[in-house]
């Protein structure tokens, strides 16, 4: 998984899902 490589590609999903919704995160 990525999990094996490393924390980028978690925040490669996590900014990827933020612009799937944006309006969801008002972080």
């Amino acid at each position: 998984m990525c999990l094996n490589i490393s924390n980028s590609c978690f925040l490669f999903l996590w900014s990827f899902h933020l612009h799937l919704s944006p309006s969801r995160s008002s972080s």
